[in-house]
């Protein structure tokens, strides 16, 4: 066939056309045509005009986009920030735009990146990298398996956060000379008196005494530490009261941040904090001991609160900083 595959060959052939078996002297005409290309055209007879140029199946797109997940739910809510210069890559590319099995998440203010061009329909399946940091974890798992429909578009984002330690400061610091000079303004860590915005603070929680009695801060720094150093957990709401205490020093003094997000209890830390002094609230739940139905509740709290006082993980508020491979590495 020649190369035109436009082109429309017509071939006319000449007989004579015998009737009854009786030679005719009439003329008549075959006439065929041949279409080069595909899909060839239905008409049949006489054509000139018909072309041969098919119509290319509709092909569509996938994006990928990349938050970060400040409270770890699995869910893109208000606020929470697209994360920049992410690699995701797509398998397979079959016949993509870009030409790029692996992209970057774009600059402000969307961080996805897209393919287009992309054949239908198909199956495809897009995956995020993984950082080089290993404190940086998936919310919404790193793998989507798309379906994309002829001529579809399809968008899947995907959820990350990272952890760092929290700041917190232990109950030992809280009453041990660098805590004094924190809380007293002594700068020799000796200080007998407590900061009055020290006392209005702890004050400002309903905090309890080992028989349940409600404890009332003045400013005297001794009574202080020594019931800080007293708590035990045969009094639940005592226990909490004193880590409750340590972890408000903590967010107030010490740099812990209120609107990290603390993954034991799934509460921001001043959502947790709220929470520790609620649950003192109310009768019988100011001495909690074994079989008081509210003390299983005040432990997770006084657990929680522990860890962070312990430098334990929380979410920060911004993103850790992250990288990867350099070129990043290819789809599994």
């Amino acid at each position: 066939m020649p190369d035109d595959a436009n082109r429309i060959r017509h071939v006319d052939l000449q007989s004579k056309i015998a009737v009854g078996g009786i030679a005719g002297g009439n003329e008549g005409h075959l006439r065929t045509t041949i279409f080069d290309g595909y899909p060839s055209c239905a008409k049949q007879g006489d054509d000139d005009t018909c072309s041969a140029s098919p119509t290319p199946p509709p092909t569509g797109s996938i994006t990928a986009c990349k938050y970060y997940d400040k409270n770890a739910n699995g869910f893109q809510d208000a606020g929470e920030p697209p994360l920049f210069a992410w690699p995701f890559c797509i398998d397979p590319l079959d016949g993509g735009t870009p030409a790029l099995v692996t992209q970057l998440t774009g600059s402000p203010p969307d961080g996805c990146a897209t393919w287009s061009n992309l054949t239908t329909p198909g199956d495809y399946v897009v995956t995020e990298a993984n950082a080089n940091e290993t404190n940086w974890f998936h919310s919404t798992g790193g793998t989507s398996m798309i379906m994309l429909a002829s001529g579809g578009t399809e968008t899947r984002t995907f959820g990350n956060y990272c952890t760092s330690p929290s700041g917190g400061l232990t109950l030992g610091f809280w009453s041990n000379k660098n805590g004094n000079k924190i809380i007293t303004g002594n700068t020799s860590g000796n200080g007998t008196t407590l900061l009055p915005a020290v006392v209005t603070l702890l004050n400002s929680c309903q905090l309890v005494n080992a028989n349940g009695t409600i404890h009332t801060f003045n400013s005297n720094y001794s009574q202080f530490r020594s019931w800080l150093l007293g708590g035990t957990a045969t009094n639940m709401a005592y226990m909490l009261s004193v880590q409750l205490a340590a972890l408000k020093l903590d967010v107030a003094y010490a740099g812990v941040d209120g609107n990290a997000f603390d993954l034991c209890s799934h509460m921001t830390v001043n959502g947790l904090i709220g929470a520790a002094c609620d649950s003192m609230t109310g009768p019988g739940n100011q001495l909690t001991l074994a079989g008081n139905p509210s003390r299983p509740g005040q432990e997770m709290l006084k657990n929680c609160i522990d860890a962070i006082n312990n430098n334990g993980a929380v979410v920060p508020v911004t993103p850790c900083p992250f990288s990867f491979p350099n070129p990043p590495a290819p789809c599994p």
